[in-house]
């Protein structure tokens, strides 16, 4: 029997769950977790989408406040060490403790093709600069993140119309199929790992924040008008102005931006009106006839609306 701990918190890290649960030859012996916080208006504590799963098949969990640490530590040393520690979409810096936890090795599933885009958003970069090519890694977890010998690496094609949510499932869903048996041929010896180049050819893909969605009424006027002219880097964020310096041009960038950052953050824009300034966030654009479009957006404290519908209305 071989005994994994898992450590995530989305559906992804579910789905891999799930895959394991399923073969009569592993143990899902521990689930790491994030603590529910409160959401929503009303502040109420939801689980999430791993933690619900282990709830279901009894499943011991720790939960992880906000960070791991040594409470973490003593919660973790009253059980027995697994052979497979598996890093799931986790979100947390893995101490070297946590690491030589496992007895045989812990493990990371990356959904990009290593050493390209290292970081906790590769899907949102791969999709941003256009690559038609991606792939997902199943690495050994070492202190420098997203460095670790490679144990297995899937190409996949990168469809032109994803979101960075079709993009991730797509990824997960390929090492969800093949983690049992590579998990097997690890624990065996049959499967063993390369080690990555030490230096990326690309950007650190890091954590998106909101500002990341950035660009500026103008340049979104601009680019539905059809027109030729300068972007600042201050009329973009300073994702999308490298994103921009790549070589994308203006149109192509916003048409990808509104894949790419949804569901979050999400492309949005400060649009001057009758009242003021009001957030607007573009939910999608189209190319018709070679002009792009902008179709479904939404303004601060409204519901999505199509801009046909709004524009005449709010705009002085």
């Amino acid at each position: 029997m071989i005994s994994v701990a898992l450590a995530g918190s989305t559906k992804y890290a579910k789905h891999c769950a799930a895959a394991l649960a399923a073969q009569t030859d592993f143990s899902l012996s521990l689930v790491i977790t994030p603590e529910a916080k409160p959401s929503g208006r009303n502040k109420l504590r939801q689980q999430n989408p791993l933690s619900s799963f282990a709830e279901q098949a009894d499943i011991p969990q720790i939960y992880v406040r906000e960070k791991i640490s040594a409470e973490t530590k003593n919660e973790l040393n009253k059980y027995p060490r697994p052979d497979f520690l598996l890093i799931v979409d986790f979100g947390y810096w893995i101490p070297q403790w946590l690491r030589a936890w496992p007895v045989k090795q812990p493990l990371n599933i990356h959904p990009s093709a290593l050493p390209r885009w290292r970081g906790s958003s590769p899907g949102q970069f791969v999709l941003l600069y256009g690559e038609a090519v991606s792939a997902v890694s199943l690495i050994e977890v070492v202190a420098t993140m997203d460095t670790g010998a490679i144990y297995w690496q899937q190409p996949f094609a990168v469809a032109p119309t994803w979101t960075q949510t079709e993009y991730y499932e797509h990824a997960y869903s390929l090492v969800a199929d093949a983690l049992p048996k590579l998990l097997r041929q690890i624990n065996s010896g049959e499967l063993s790992a390369k080690p990555q180049l030490p230096d990326s050819p690309t950007p650190l893909a890091h954590k998106l924040t909101r500002d990341d969605g950035f660009v500026a009424w103008r340049v979104l006027q601009q680019a539905v008008s059809n027109q030729s002219g300068v972007v600042q880097n201050a009329e973009l964020s300073p994702v999308l102005a490298a994103t921009h310096q790549h070589g994308t041009s203006t149109p192509d960038l916003l048409l990808t931006a509104t894949r790419a950052l949804s569901p979050w953050p999400q492309l949005w824009t400060s649009l001057p009106t009758r009242k003021g300034d009001v957030r607007m966030k573009i939910h999608s654009m189209e190319r018709k006839n070679g002009q792009i479009t902008l179709e479904i957006v939404q303004l601060a404290g409204k519901k999505p609306a199509h801009w046909q519908q709004i524009k005449s209305a709010i705009i002085g």
